[in-house]
């Protein structure tokens, strides 16, 4: 008859003891704490999100075979903090989430960088954007702007209809100018010039000038 065995209850690490101590240096991957006439070999906890430096007081708890670092203390030699993780980090606030800088905040990414967000809004003084190519999807696009300045080596469109309202408009073509379509109708309200050293216009059918007095020659 087999007896049966129950299994044996994991052991967890007993806290021995917590004290302060000194980041002096580094070895076998871990941090070397001096606590006084001791020295430690520690691991940052998981939940000190700000990695150790070198002379930093830290917060040490002791277990039977591992040292940890729960928290920096003070550091006095770097006005720089780094928060650093091994793997994935979310943040979550149920209300309002809010990043700060004074003079300077920077969102770097090695990879891909995505914003998902039902509004978004910018509010700023200049906006300087530099990529090796962009591209804008819109049902809709309004844009308000007091001067517009456009500078392309090219530039192609295709666009179904176009409406256009403008007060004035001077264009300076410095070589050639053509214009194709079905049909084209120009219509002046006032005034019509227009000036070339040789004109030429070529009709297949039929050309008719229409006016109260005509003037050739």
């Amino acid at each position: 008859m087999m007896e049966n065995i129950a299994p044996k209850p994991i052991s967890e690490p007993t806290l021995e003891a917590m004290q302060t101590g000194m980041i002096t240096g580094m070895a076998q991957g871990c941090f070397e704490v001096s606590c006084g006439d001791e020295v430690w070999l520690a691991r940052a906890a998981a939940s000190c999100l700000l990695a150790p430096e070198l002379g930093d007081q830290v917060l040490l708890a002791r277990a039977e075979q591992c040292c940890w670092i729960l928290a920096i203390l003070q550091r006095e030699t770097s006005s720089q903090y780094l928060m650093q993780v091994e793997g994935s980090l979310s943040i979550k606030a149920r209300d309002t989430l809010e990043l700060q800088g004074e003079r300077t905040l920077g969102l770097h990414s090695a990879g891909e960088t995505r914003m998902v967000s039902e509004q978004l809004s910018l509010d700023t003084n200049s906006a300087e954007m530099r990529c090796q190519s962009v591209g804008l999807i819109a049902r809709m696009a309004r844009v308000s702007l007091g001067t517009f300045s456009q500078v392309a080596e090219r530039l192609e469109q295709t666009i179904e209809s176009v409406i256009a309202r403008i007060g004035q408009n001077f264009r300076i073509v410095r070589e050639h100018d053509e214009q194709r379509s079905g049909s084209h109708r120009h219509m002046v309200e006032d005034t019509l010039t227009i000036e070339a050293k040789n004109c030429t216009q070529v009709a297949e059918q039929h050309m008719t000038i229409d006016a109260e007095k005509i003037h050739l020659g």
